[in-house]
């Protein structure tokens, strides 16, 4: 439930000085009132040393709110540490997120390296899409949360950090913790403080958002005109501020400086074509073979990156590329 503390959240506790003063620094334009309230909020807890968990469905700005949250929040002056859990194969998360040794794992790189989650040190760590996790990660981040030190892959050294944590996700995770795929006490640990984002459809000052994009982008309000704003308003965006802000600098480029943008810039967006009736191309064709032959080499090799790269009789970058290119694809 957006706006509410979770129970008995878990703080990091560390020598950083905080305080009840609210944060002084300006919040992002979201576009509504209900999320500004409640962002405010967020921004209290998270001065106070909470852990604040975005909710919100793809593109409506979670990474946006880290970021500010960061810029607001006790140890701005270190480093933000961001880590999309989606977008790396499973079996490398958690290398990724706790560090290593040299030696840890196959392909392990030589002379080790410290992870994420100590890359953060003294600043934020935002791991987004903390849906996507499996359980064993989840059950090692717990004891990270619960202890305040970091284990690398491969040691028994524990290392002390002191850091802020964001989290975001696109899942339900009640619902989640409901259906066994989510640990239910790492949930209110990452939850100090629950920021849900509304989609962009139900935000109710639109011209806002459009407004800052085109500031952004170093043009005026102008180069909208109020006719084009009922549609663009009236358009569902299910890729929410994202495809709102892809859109606009697509009708910027193809209009060209200090012309009025029409609908026709925008045509993609208002869905006149139907590409997803086309039949697929040979390239479509020729990437679903290859990811099918990486899950099937991956089985054979039982899960191991490094032999089924030489299975592939390719490098273990390119199919680490490979790896993150299959779980960027749209779903079918």
């Amino acid at each position: 439930m957006s706006g509410t503390p979770a129970v008995t959240p878990t703080a990091w506790r560390s020598s950083a000085t905080f305080s009840n003063s609210p944060p002084i620094r300006s919040a992002p334009c979201f576009g509504d009132a209900r999320i500004e309230i409640d962002f405010a909020r967020a921004q209290r807890a998270f001065h106070a040393d909470l852990p604040v968990l975005i909710t919100g469905e793809t593109g409506c700005g979670k990474e946006v709110a880290a970021r500010a949250l960061h810029t607001s929040g006790p140890r701005t002056e270190g480093p933000l540490v961001t880590l999309n859990c989606a977008a790396i194969p499973s079996e490398l998360l958690a290398a990724e997120l706790f560090g290593h040794v040299e030696g840890a794992y196959t392909g392990a790189r030589r002379g080790g390296a410290e992870g994420k989650i100590e890359a953060a040190n003294g600043g934020t760590l935002f791991l987004d899409e903390i849906g996507d996790t499996s359980l064993h990660l989840q059950a090692a981040l717990l004891r990270v949360l619960d202890a305040r030190e970091v284990i690398r892959l491969g040691e028994n050294k524990a290392r002390p950090v002191d850091l802020c944590l964001v989290c975001a996700t696109h899942h339900d995770l009640h619902l989640a913790v409901k259906h066994g795929r989510f640990r239910e006490d790492l949930l209110y640990r990452i939850a100090g403080y629950q920021l849900h984002l509304l989609p962009l459809r139900e935000r109710s000052n639109f011209d806002a958002i459009l407004d800052t994009l085109l500031a952004q982008a170093g043009e005026t309000p102008s180069r909208v005109s109020s006719e084009l704003r009922l549609v663009l308003r009236s358009a569902q965006w299910p890729g929410n501020v994202r495809q709102l802000a892809h859109a606009l600098r697509r009708a910027l480029a193809l209009a060209g400086p200090d012309v009025k943008l029409t609908a026709e810039d925008f045509e993609t967006v208002r869905g006149r074509s139907s590409p997803q009736c086309a039949p697929p191309s040979a390239h479509d064709l020729m990437r679903k073979a290859q990811f099918r032959a990486i899950s099937d080499a991956l089985q054979v090799c039982g899960g191991n990156v490094s032999e089924a790269a030489r299975l592939l009789g390719i490098g273990r970058a390119t199919l680490y590329r490979k790896l993150a290119e299959r779980r960027a694809e749209p779903p079918a």
